[in-house]
């Protein structure tokens, strides 16, 4: 079990490696490569495997895969979104955010009149 685990861990990494960079990645002038390979950069990571604990250790490299915005990247290279799609989402980002106002103006409001009536 502990073997598989290892050997997703390493294919995991391989991968996410030979995937393109996020914006974590340091930017650096590439030497002069195939025009497909031109776009791509690596990231290396170091994740110690204490006591053989395989499982952690794959959760701490996907804990950092997530902050540094690969997975969403990954995935978003994969599926391409419509335009409908997009605008949708961009249509309740923007009424999320002037709820979000609206709310956080009705809260001003009622902590306001109570001051007023101590």
């Amino acid at each position: 079990m502990q073997r598989q685990a290892a050997q997703q861990l390493v294919l995991a990494a391989r991968r996410l490696l030979q995937a393109p960079s996020c914006a974590c990645a340091p930017q650096q002038q590439l030497p002069q490569l195939p025009h497909h390979v031109q776009h791509t950069r690596s990231m290396a990571v170091v994740i110690d495997v204490q006591r053989n604990n395989v499982d952690r250790a794959l959760q701490k490299l996907n804990t950092h895969f997530k902050e540094a915005g690969m997975v969403e990247e990954c995935r978003s290279r994969e599926y391409r979104k419509t335009s409908a799609e997009e605008k949708f989402a961009r249509n309740r980002a923007a009424h999320n955010k002037r709820v979000g106002v609206q709310i956080s103006e009705r809260l001003k409001w009622v902590i306001r009149r109570r001051k007023l009536k101590m």
